[in-house]
């Protein structure tokens, strides 16, 4: 529910402030569907990512999640677009993301990489369409409470499809 009310709200903002996007240098989206999140916790996470113009054809993309078990992440990652000068068409992404929880008596934290082959979509008053699939694996995972400490490696490969709606300028 929560998500909706953000997505409407962000899809007003971009209506009622849209401007020309001649010269796109950032973007900023919420992440309606992101399949590794959902792959590996069960549960739908508040997605947000901010991405920015390195130069012609690279751009540098950060992001943070909250997922409905109360889970923090963070990602990082740089996209290479096909054509030169536009952040937005087509675009392969590679990504690290950490996760991690903290609760009283314990926690957990896993860390992750991934590629992605998408498209992005600017519209002419600045909404932007971005979606994309490929291969995400958590790699690592450590935990512990009450003096107990695990952890372990591994590599375990998910589908990782992803659906935003955003804003560039």
């Amino acid at each position: 529910m929560r998500k909706n009310i953000l997505a409407v709200l962000l899809l007003v903002f971009v209506l009622v402030f849209g401007t020309s996007t001649s010269a796109i240098t950032k973007t900023v989206k919420l992440n309606l569907i992101d399949g590794s999140y959902y792959a590996y916790l069960k549960s739908a996470p508040l997605a947000v990512d901010f991405e920015t113009k390195m130069n012609d054809r690279f751009s540098f993309v950060a992001g943070g999640s909250i997922g409905i078990l109360g889970i923090l992440g963070a990602n990082a990652g740089l996209r290479y677009y096909i054509n030169p000068g536009t952040m937005q068409g087509i675009y392969g992404e590679g990504r690290v993301t950490g996760l991690g929880a903290f609760l009283l008596g314990g926690g957990v934290v896993v860390g992750g990489a991934g590629v992605t082959g998408g498209y992005k979509h600017v519209f002419e008053n600045g909404f932007t369409l971005d979606g994309g699939a490929g291969i995400a694996s958590m790699l690592f995972a450590f935990g512990g409470g009450g003096g107990d400490f695990d952890g372990g490696f591994g590599f375990h490969p998910t589908l990782d499809i992803r659906l935003g709606l955003g804003y560039s300028w």
